[in-house]
């Protein structure tokens, strides 16, 4: 498309013509970066009543009721590395796994509590089974904490990203963070709420016997590139699995200091969490980033239009 609109632009100048098939023979010589982020792209779901919630699994995702929801547009995706260092550059934003929390926020927590870090899943090996633990390392740009890489890490959902980053990066956008109610309408649209006991979703979660082992039946040990697994009906990756995504709702109706997550992670399994549906739902602290949790945004159909 941009070659056509340079030739829509030139047709009555030969000298930039000229010029300008030179310039595009040369990028055409050249070679995308091999790490090079995602575009941004977004999917637009009409109003509609779905089923929310489950009375199939776990008591917190009482009551299963219809419900309506307005038209809005999603990410397709998670946001990722790559698109939140962009967010960063522009901006100079630092994330709360890199300041530590604000003593505003905890103004009778003990010192200790205010250091940087964020916490990461320890993988099992063979000598002792996955624990978590907290990283003064760890950040959206350390995963790991331990300042390793992995192939496309800029095309892999960023994590370690508190309530507070997640907004920051959505205005930033002139987006936000979807409801609990979108985001489960989003998940269902045409599809179903779970798998069969015999079925393993296509998706990135944890195979094998949690903490114990990881059978890696899916290819990727703690998160994969987004859009690494086919899309849903209505043209969204990853909903379940990768990352837990954070949404823009308390847990409880009065309010805390817990936010709902939804989608489950890597680290879900059929043994153990195993809240790799729509309707599931799990509480998260506002101001602790994890390796297993990221986000998408959305906006309302016609702010953008």
């Amino acid at each position: 498309m941009e070659k056509r609109l340079i030739q829509n632009q030139v047709l009555n100048s030969k000298l930039i013509t000229l010029l300008i098939s030179t310039l595009i023979s040369l990028v055409g010589c050249s070679e995308p970066p091999v790490d090079q982020p995602y575009a941004y792209s977004e999917v637009c779901l009409t109003s509609g009543y779905f089923t929310q919630g489950s009375d199939e699994h776990y008591t917190e995702e009482l009551p299963k009721q219809q419900v309506f929801v307005e038209g809005f547009c999603i990410d397709s995706h998670e946001v990722t590395i790559g698109q939140f260092a962009d967010f960063v550059k522009e901006t100079g934003y630092q994330t709360l796994a890199e300041t530590g929390p604000s003593r505003s926020d905890y103004p009778s927590a003990p010192d200790s509590f205010f250091q940087p870090g964020s916490a990461i899943y320890v993988f099992p090996t063979a000598f002792e089974s996955g624990y978590w633990t907290f990283n003064q390392q760890a950040s959206w740009q350390n995963p790991r904490g331990d300042f390793s890489s992995v192939p496309e890490q800029s095309k892999h959902p960023v994590t370690h990203i508190a309530l507070k980053d997640a907004q920051a990066y959505a205005k930033w956008l002139g987006r936000r963070l979807p409801s609990e109610k979108e985001w489960e309408y989003a998940a269902k649209f045409n599809q179903q709420d779970s798998v069969n006991n015999d079925d393993t979703p296509k998706a990135n979660i944890w195979h094998g016997i949690f903490p114990h082992n990881n059978t890696l039946e899916d290819g990727y040990l703690a998160t994969a590139p987004v859009m690494s697994y086919a899309a849903s009906s209505a043209g969204l990756y990853d909903m379940i699995g990768n990352v837990w995504e954070w949404t823009a709702d308390p847990y409880n109706k009065n309010g805390s200091n817990h936010y709902t997550i939804k989608g489950g992670s890597h680290l879900c399994a059929k043994n153990a969490c195993a809240r790799y549906r729509p309707s599931a739902r799990q509480p998260q602290e506002i101001g602790l980033g994890t390796s297993h949790v990221g986000f998408r945004t959305v906006r309302d159909i016609g702010s953008e239009d």
